[in-house]
């Protein structure tokens, strides 16, 4: 995989976290070895979201000629 933001080299990597200050989490996501970009299915997901909504900004309105 390649990584968006450089170009460089992603694994696949388990990360730790801890939610609610208590439970422990781990996530599946993929970092480069370049620039540390870390990305999981969530980050994915909104980013995703984002570049819809932007593109449907962008589109010009279809307008009626009557």
């Amino acid at each position: 995989m390649e990584c968006s933001r450089c170009g460089g080299f992603m694994v696949q990597e388990e990360f730790f976290g801890l939610q609610e200050e208590a439970f422990p989490v781990t996530t599946l996501g993929w970092r480069c070895v370049m620039c540390g970009e870390f990305v999981d299915s969530v980050i994915a997901a909104n980013r995703r979201t984002v570049a819809e909504k932007s593109n449907k900004a962008r589109r010009p309105a279809l307008s009626h000629a009557t």
